[in-house]
């Protein structure tokens, strides 16, 4: 199974805003804001999918890295002189 980064980025813009409305309601309770329960149910089922489609990709780097461990250190070594390159920069 592979991570559609669209779809994900689509899901995730889609809880930042009902986030954000939530945030807007402020002192609001669940009973007085008509849609907060659809809303929170919505927001535990796409924080689940996000999490096992994490733990597969977790599983799925474990077994890259223990298949190729010297690749595996050269490009860590390789992205950390990147950022280090780049945060270094004014």
């Amino acid at each position: 199974m592979t991570i559609d980064s669209a779809r994900l980025r689509n899901e995730l813009e889609v809880l930042t805003r009902h986030l954000g409305r939530l945030l807007e309601s402020g002192d609001r309770t669940r009973s007085e804001y008509p849609g907060a329960e659809a809303i929170a149910a919505g927001l535990g089922s796409a924080i689940e999918a996000l999490g096992i489609s994490l733990s597969e990709t977790d599983a799925k780097m474990e077994q890259l890295v223990s298949k190729r461990p010297a690749t595996a250190v050269a490009s860590a070594f390789a992205l950390g002189l990147a950022v280090g390159f780049l945060l270094r920069r004014p």
